[in-house]
């Protein structure tokens, strides 16, 4: 969960902030009491995206119909031609 904090806060207190990033924190900078930006570490923003890849990929492939192993390998020879 994202720690909240203020704008003026976030801009004075802005390499402490980075420090903590490093150790795993996320930060959410509000204006006005309404969130603007996260501040996370590059690495944990990268497996947000990950995340959220795989679970369309898995979405999409329970839609497809299931074959046997069979009827896999049928279908992949049907196409050789030697």
């Amino acid at each position: 969960m994202a720690v909240a904090v203020g704008s003026f806060e976030a801009k004075t207190k802005f390499a402490e902030l980075l420090r903590n990033v490093e150790q795993g924190m996320i930060y959410s900078i509000t204006r006005n009491g309404k969130p603007v930006a996260l501040l996370q570490g590059a690495a944990s923003a990268n497996n947000d995206r990950y995340h959220a890849a795989y679970k369309r990929i898995v979405d999409r492939a329970e839609k497809l119909p299931a074959f046997s192993l069979s009827e896999i390998k049928e279908l992949k020879s049907e196409g050789r031609k030697y």
